[in-house]
């Protein structure tokens, strides 16, 4: 009988499949939960510019309701980036100055990699229209 069972269970290993997902490897279909303060969500990697130029132009966010809480949710993602590179990850994003007045946020920071790119950002961040 305890052949049997060991059996059985090989048959169900053998023919499931079974899949190992590195929890540092980004996949395409992951998503992300919407923002409660930034629009679009705030997501940079120095791996989407070729020049400090083209991060500096790219992507323009917008905040939704008031300025409270923008730059709390930019360096909550800034750590996350901190805890992916200790493991094992190849960049990180190092915020210079974030700070608001009249309305604007201004956000100052360094996009940083393992391959020697190293953009300094700057981005001002208005009420989304």
């Amino acid at each position: 009988m305890k052949k049997l069972a060991i059996a059985l269970n090989l048959i169900i290993l053998s023919s499931s499949s079974f899949s190992y997902d590195d929890p540092y490897e980004q996949h395409e279909t992951d998503t992300q939960r919407e923002s409660e303060f930034i629009s679009p969500n705030f997501k940079e990697s120095s791996f989407y510019y070729q020049t400090e130029e083209e991060a500096n132009n790219a992507t323009s966010y917008c905040y939704k309701k008031t300025t409270s809480g923008v730059c709390a949710e930019i360096e909550g993602y800034m750590l996350n980036m901190a805890g992916d590179y200790m493991g094992g990850a190849h960049e990180y994003m190092d915020i210079k100055s974030c700070a608001s007045e009249n309305g604007v946020v201004t956000l100052q920071y360094d996009l940083v990699n393992d391959y020697n790119d190293h953009f300094k950002v700057t981005k001002t961040i208005s009420k989304c229209k």
